[in-house]
């Protein structure tokens, strides 16, 4: 972010930013006005942990991008700030990162950003530009990434394509240390490493997938083998 706008969000947040920032704030200019407001409304409840409280008063510890969405990080948070970082981090995803204007999620490769409908357009141009007009697997132009798919826990389940036999072959024959793709809603790819394989399952850390169908499970979620938001899919080149 640009210096003088740090310098106006360290003005509004004095007992909030106290600590500093290694780092500044870890993003673009386009979500200057929303962190000004999210300042200001943490700064509040800063005041008054200040008056009223004998706990230590919360304290900024990173604000940055990551994944496209905007992070806020605090250290001694009370309910009351948690709910107002959650609802901003929900708000950046419709704000372009660069200008402010209305954006959303897009995807190009594994790379995440924010963008109204120019920048998006300028991020496809320079991509293509930098491969010298070659496609590249991974970068076959812009995913706009649906409502509702970021954050995890807004993704309804939906019904799966069925495998081809080399999918169900590779799905079949995966073993512990083989890399995957983890496919949320078709078009937000993540790496993962099999950790554990069962007859009915496939582990991959904290996610767990059919090994029939590959279709990730999470009950909590409503996401089943045969309807899911995200599957598992072999990280090799077609």
């Amino acid at each position: 972010m640009e210096k003088s706008l740090e310098r106006t969000l360290f003005t509004e947040g004095r007992r909030l930013y106290r600590n500093g920032l290694q780092w500044g704030f870890e993003c673009c200019d386009g979500w200057f006005l929303l962190l000004v407001d999210l300042t200001r409304n943490l700064e509040k409840l800063c005041e008054n942990q200040e008056a009223t409280s004998p706990m230590p008063v919360m304290a900024a510890r990173q604000v940055k991008e990551k994944f496209g969405g905007l992070r806020f990080y605090l250290e001694d948070a009370a309910p009351a700030a948690s709910k107002l970082i959650r609802e901003a981090e929900h708000k950046a995803l419709t704000i372009c990162e660069l200008c402010g204007e209305p954006g959303r999620l897009c995807q190009i490769g594994g790379w995440f950003q924010t963008l109204c409908d120019a920048h998006a357009k300028a991020w496809v141009r320079r991509e293509h530009e930098t491969n010298n007009g070659d496609e590249d697997p991974l970068t076959r132009g812009l995913f706009r990434v649906p409502p509702g798919i970021y954050p995890e826990d807004a993704l309804g389940p939906a019904p799966l394509q069925p495998l081809s036999s080399k999918e169900a072959t590779w799905l079949s024959g995966l073993e512990p240390g083989a890399l995957a793709i983890r496919w949320l809603g078709g078009c937000c790819m993540m790496q993962v490493k099999v950790t554990e394989v069962t007859p009915e399952t496939i582990l991959c850390g904290p996610f767990r997938f059919s090994r029939l169908t590959g279709a990730e499970l999470d009950p909590a979620l409503g996401w089943t083998a045969a309807m899911s938001g995200s599957w598992i899919r072999t990280a090799e080149p077609d």
